[in-house]
């Protein structure tokens, strides 16, 4: 929150003025870039040295033992944890409103201020964001259990 913040107030005053969607976006992209090179970095340490080993053993070339073993070994390790950050940062959107991006959340407080009814739009906008995650986790689940029988 405090970078969307520093993001939207602060920017404007080094005469970097950007709407909000798109501070939202750059300041959230910077964010989710960090996780994620720390998600392939721990993925890419977690493959075996033995890995090396074996393709140095079977003369491959250092792009094929990049592009053809380790890197695939990698992204299977690394699924999990960017989906759970792709979920994290579509639920983390709603911070968004907080500088006057109209998100799905902004929705549901303008169909309250309407009918001094906010029970029912903020419960819809919960359902909403459940149903649009839960086809996420589903798919993620089976993944898992389909590629943990082909561990390492």
């Amino acid at each position: 929150m405090v970078v969307l913040y520093f993001g939207y107030y602060a920017l404007p005053q080094f005469g970097v003025v950007l709407p909000g969607f798109f501070v939202g976006v750059l300041m959230l992209g910077v964010i989710y870039a960090a996780y994620c090179s720390e998600v392939y970095r721990g993925a890419l340490l977690s493959v075996p040295a033995g890995m090396h080993d074996a393709c140095a053993a079977l003369g491959l070339s250092t792009v094929v033992t990049w592009c053809r073993v380790l890197i695939p070994l990698a992204v299977r390790r690394s699924v999990p944890a960017l989906v759970n950050y792709v979920l994290e940062l579509y639920k983390q959107s709603a911070y968004l409103f907080a500088i006057g991006v109209p998100v799905l959340l902004a929705r549901a407080q303008v169909a309250g201020d309407q009918s001094f009814r906010y029970l029912e739009p903020y419960t819809l906008t919960g359902v909403l964001y459940l149903t649009l995650n839960l086809p996420l986790v589903y798919l993620l689940h089976r993944y898992e259990a389909r590629h943990d029988q082909f561990a390492v």
